[in-house]
């Protein structure tokens, strides 16, 4: 787990679709947020320029996505599960 990825906070996990992300040391950039589907399929879509954001995925099914978060040189994914 690189460095960058340590920084990135998921919460709360699992959740009904309304979660947070936390960029700890968040360095002003702006980034690329893509939630995945479990058969690779991106289902959602947002820029993000804060250390904080909140994410309403409520009118997804439920079932395991994956959280992409890139900033144009650095890249890393959590697994976020919709209840």
């Amino acid at each position: 787990e690189n460095s960058f990825s340590s920084n990135l906070k998921i919460y709360p996990n699992p959740s009904n679709g309304n979660f947070t992300i936390s960029i700890e040391d968040y360095n002003h950039s702006n980034f690329n947020l893509t939630v995945i589907d479990i058969t690779g399929k991106a289902v959602y879509n947002q820029r993000i320029n804060s250390a904080q954001t909140s994410i309403n995925l409520e009118k997804l099914n439920k079932g395991i996505y994956f959280v992409q978060l890139n900033d144009g040189i650095n890249q890393t994914t959590k697994r976020i599960v919709i209840q």
